[in-house]
């Protein structure tokens, strides 16, 4: 009875300890709110409706958003294109990529921080919207993987996952050096070897997202941090319309 009752105390403490582990990296609704999991890292910046207007000033990119268009293409068009040069702050940059993510159905994050380190380093922290992500993927005609596939083994309990990620970027000629040296999803940190062993992988496909390709009128010829700013050379789109909802006509 004593072995029984010794072999019952140890599987709830395994449990228990299971439970916190999966709360704390935000896999369990409910614990893992409790336990802050579920909310992304504070990075510490902070944004006003005058950064979005400065970087939009500096980008010269004109935003137009509508409230519903016939399909998941047609949900984003890039019109024209720009040659611009510029310097972008931490908080114009946050401030960009939160209020336009309100604009578009498929945007695939929100709630994001970037914090640009005097190192040469970024930090980006934020909500990954998991239904948005094969929109997305179809948006920019990400043909290459399949999405679906991915999403239907992963089998996530929650549609917002936080993300926390530390990288070296630096872009030329359209060819993206992305370095990650830390990356997180829920609080799972991702071994220390994956920059290593998918370094060609996650190039290839940051590259990819960054031409026109995906985004027409979208060329990037340098791309570096610096002096806590992002400084872009390249072109943009001149207009970028976006719709809230799909209506199938």
């Amino acid at each position: 009875m004593k072995i029984f009752r010794g072999i019952l105390f140890l599987l709830f403490i395994f449990l228990v300890i299971a439970i916190v582990i999966l709360g704390y990296l935000g896999f369990i609704p409910g614990l893992s709110d409790l336990m802050g999991s579920t909310k992304p890292r504070d990075l510490g910046i902070k944004y006003t409706q005058a950064d979005y207007d400065s970087a939009g000033e500096k980008n010269k990119v004109k935003i137009i958003v509508v409230d519903s268009a016939p399909d998941i293409k047609s949900s984003i068009i890039c019109s024209g294109s720009q040659a611009i040069e510029a310097s972008f702050t931490q908080e114009e940059l946050t401030a960009r990529i939160n209020i336009n993510s309100q604009n578009w159905k498929y945007f695939p994050v929100k709630s994001v921080q970037i914090k640009i380190n005097q190192d040469g380093t970024a930090e980006s922290s934020g909500l990954l919207l998991i239904d948005n992500i094969e929109g997305f993927a179809k948006a920019t005609e990400f043909k290459d993987i399949d999405i679906q596939k991915v999403l239907s083994k992963l089998k996530f309990v929650r549609k917002e996952i936080p993300f926390y990620i530390n990288i070296s970027p630096i872009v030329l000629e359209g060819q993206a050096n992305v370095v990650v040296k830390k990356a997180e999803l829920g609080r799972l940190a991702m071994p220390q070897d994956f920059s290593e062993q998918y370094k060609q992988d996650i190039n290839y496909y940051i590259s990819r997202l960054i031409s026109s390709a995906a985004f027409p009128g979208l060329y990037v010829t340098s791309m570096n941090l610096n002096g806590g700013q992002m400084n872009f050379k390249g072109r943009l789109p001149e207009s970028i319309t976006t719709a809230k909802k799909i209506v199938e006509l």
